[in-house]
C-alpha cells in the first residue's frame, strides 16, 4: 500500500470505540479495562494489524482522539501509531527533518497531524515551529519560525500570517473543533519561571485567546507568583493577565479550551473568560485520593481539593463532550496489599501478556496518576497506572502502560465517570 494511500485511509471516520463500565472484577476486586492494543506478537506496519494481536514494542506517549473514536500516539519519540476505533493499529515512520531527533507532541486535524518536533540536548531546533505529517505520510513545517534573540513578547503580534511568524518557544499544540491549531508560545523566561501566551491559527492568522505579554522589563516570574498566578478571579477575561508557569492545553469537542497550570486546571469558556475547574490555592485533601473504595470512587469537590500538575509526563488535559476532564498528577498505586487490589487493572478481551504488561507498570512506580473530574465538579481517581491517557467525546478514557522489561505497551480503555457509590 502506497503511504499517500495508507495515510488517507488513517484520516477516515471509524465507529465508536467500545469501552467497559467502571465495575470492579468480582473476583479480584481489580478494576477492569477493555484491552484496545498491545499484548500481542504481531508488530504492527503499513498494513494494521488487530489491537489484541499487536506488538507495540517501545513507550507510548501524546495520546490524542483523533477523528470517531480513533486515537494517535506518539512511540518511543519518533514514530506515530495510529488505532481506529475497532482496535486495528497501524505504526507510521515519517522521516524526521535533518536536525529533528524526537516528536514531543501532537494534534490530529482532519487532513493532516500536527507535531512539535525537538532536536538534541541543549538544541533549539523546532523550539519555534510547528511542523504537520501531510495525507503523503511527509513531515513539512506549518508554522512559525525562530524570533531571533531573547523574546520579552510576542515576536509576531496578532493579525499576522502564522505560516513564517517569528515565535518564541512553542511548548504544546491542539486541534479545536473546527479544525484550527491552538499552541502555547513561550514569550518570556525559561523553564519554569515562564510568561506563556495561548494562541490559535485562523485563516491562517494568528489570533491570541489567552494570556497577555509582561510589561517591558518586567522581571520573571517567582515560583510563588507562578503557583498564585494559577487561581485568576472567577469570571477574569482571558487575555487580561498573564499565564504565569509552564502551560498544557487543551481543547473540548464544543470548542473549550483547557489550561492545566502549574496548581489548577482553568477552562476558557463562552465569553472568553476563565473559570477554576479543579484545584484550590489552599486546597485540602491532595489529589490523588487513594481510599479503600478504589478508581473512580469516594469523590471530592474538585475546586476545593489540591491539584499539582504532573509536567515530567507532558499529558495534556483532555474533555468530553459532556464537559468530563482528564488531567494529570503525581502518584502511584497504594501499597498495602487490600487497597492496592482495588487500584491495579483486570484487563478485560486481551491475551495474558496484556494483563502481564498491566501487572508490571504498576510494580514499576512511575509517579503518574489521573483524575477525572465530572460535570457537576467531583473528582476521583481515574488511574495510577500509565504513562499517558486522553479522554475521547463521548467519555471514554484511553490509557496507555509501559513494561520496561520487555519494552512493550498495551493501551486500555474504560468509562470515565464518578461511581454511584461515591
Amino acid at each position: 500500500m502506497s503511504r499517500r494511500i495508507l495515510v488517507s485511509a488513517l484520516m477516515l471516520a471509524f465507529a465508536g470505540l467500545t469501552a467497559c463500565t467502571s465495575d470492579s472484577d468480582p473476583d479480584t476486586e481489580r478494576f477492569e479495562v477493555n484491552l484496545l492494543a498491545g499484548g500481542g506478537g504481531e508488530t504492527p506496519a503499513d498494513e494494521p494489524v488487530s489491537g489484541s494481536e499487536a506488538l507495540l514494542p517501545g513507550r507510548l506517549t501524546s495520546l490524542m482522539p483523533g477523528e470517531d473514536g480513533a486515537v494517535w500516539a506518539v512511540l518511543d519519540d519518533d514514530r506515530l501509531t495510529h488505532v481506529s476505533a475497532e482496535g486495528d493499529i497501524t505504526l507510521l515512520s515519517p522521516e524526521l527533518p535533518p536536525g529533528a531527533i524526537e516528536i514531543v507532541d501532537i494534534a490530529p486535524a482532519s487532513d493532516q497531524v500536527y507535531l512539535l518536533l525537538r532536536g538534541a540536548p541543549g538544541d533549539q531546533f523546532a523550539d519555534a515551529s510547528v511542523y504537520s505529517l501531510t495525507t503523503e505520510g511527509e513531515i513539512e513545517p506549518a508554522f512559525g519560525v525562530p524570533a531571533e534573540g531573547a523574546a520579552e513578547r510576542p515576536a509576531t503580534p496578532d493579525g499576522e500570517r502564522a505560516d513564517e511568524a517569528p515565535l518564541g518557544r512553542v511548548s504544546d499544540v491542539a486541534v479545536d473543533h473546527e479544525d484550527r491549531l491552538v499552541f502555547v508560545e513561550q514569550i518570556a523566561g525559561a523553564g519554569y519561571e515562564v510568561v506563556s501566551l495561548v494562541r490559535r491559527v485562523e485563516d491562517g492568522i494568528l489570533h491570541t485567546v489567552a494570556g497577555t505579554p509582561p510589561e517591558p522589563d518586567a522581571p520573571l516570574p517567582t515560583r510563588g507568583e507562578v503557583h498564585r498566578a494559577a487561581f485568576p478571579d472567577e469570571h477574569t477575561p482571558a487575555t487580561s493577565i498573564p499565564l504565569l508557569g509552564p502551560v498544557l492545553l487543551g481543547v473540548s469537542p464544543g470548542g473549550e479550551v483547557l489550561l492545566q497550570t502549574t496548581r489548577s486546571v482553568l477552562e476558557l469558556g463562552e465569553g472568553s473568560e476563565l473559570s477554576v475547574r479543579l484545584g484550590s490555592p489552599s486546597g485540602s485533601p491532595r489529589l490523588p485520593r487513594l481510599s479503600a473504595e478504589g478508581l473512580l470512587a469516594d469523590s471530592l469537590i474538585a475546586p476545593t481539593v489540591e491539584f499539582r500538575s504532573n509536567l515530567r509526563h507532558f499529558v495534556s488535559p483532555s474533555m468530553a463532550r459532556d464537559g468530563g476532564i482528564l488531567a494529570a498528577t503525581f502518584g502511584d498505586p497504594p501499597s498495602a496489599p487490600d487497597i492496592r487490589e482495588r487500584y491495579l487493572w483486570s484487563v478485560q478481551g486481551g491475551t495474558d501478556r496484556a494483563q502481564q504488561i498491566a501487572d508490571a507498570a504498576a510494580d514499576e512506580a512511575e509517579n503518574f496518576a489521573g483524575v477525572y473530574v465530572s460535570p457537576e465538579e467531583r473528582v476521583v481517581t481515574a488511574t495510577l497506572v500509565g504513562d499517558g491517557m486522553t479522554l475521547l467525546d463521548d467519555g471514554t478514557a484511553v490509557v496507555a502502560a509501559y513494561d520496561h522489561a520487555s519494552n512493550e505497551s498495551i493501551i486500555v480503555t474504560f468509562r470515565a465517570t464518578v461511581s454511584s457509590d461515591a
